[in-house]
């Protein structure tokens, strides 16, 4: 995703990137017929995640809130990893307490408030393509 600016002064903290206006996957997924998303494409979406989610962890960082809603789409249906609000680095995932994600897309040592990595988090894209 292209990096277009940012504003970091309390009380607006944002990150701007490009315009992507194929919107959300879920949103996506919504709009089409149960078990209608042909395989090449589901293959597609999860070569695209993929490459993503490995530079994150090779560079130290967990999404932590990795879900159909926080994957966005090109007009090529070329796909992006958004939302990095609760992201950190794997080194930190100690320091903060309570709930971090959505409850559904949590692996289970985030839910109990245990230590977590980039291996707790293994995606399934079968889910995130529910």
């Amino acid at each position: 995703m292209q990096f277009i600016g940012a504003c970091k002064k309390p009380p607006v903290f944002c990150i701007i990137a490009e315009y992507m206006a194929g919107g959300s996957l879920r949103k996506f997924l919504h709009h089409q017929e149960p078990h209608s998303v042909p395989l090449h494409l589901v293959l597609q979406i999860a070569l695209d995640i993929a490459p993503g989610m490995q530079y994150l962890h090779s560079q130290g960082v967990l999404h932590r809130d990795l879900k159909s809603e926080n994957i966005i789409l090109g007009e090529d249906m070329c796909v992006k990893v958004a939302d990095f609000g609760i992201s950190c680095l794997e080194s930190q995932t100690g320091s903060a307490r309570g709930f971090t994600g959505t409850y559904r897309w949590m692996a289970p040592e985030m839910i109990k408030e245990k230590h977590h990595t980039k291996n707790s988090r293994r995606v399934q894209f079968r889910n995130l393509l529910l």
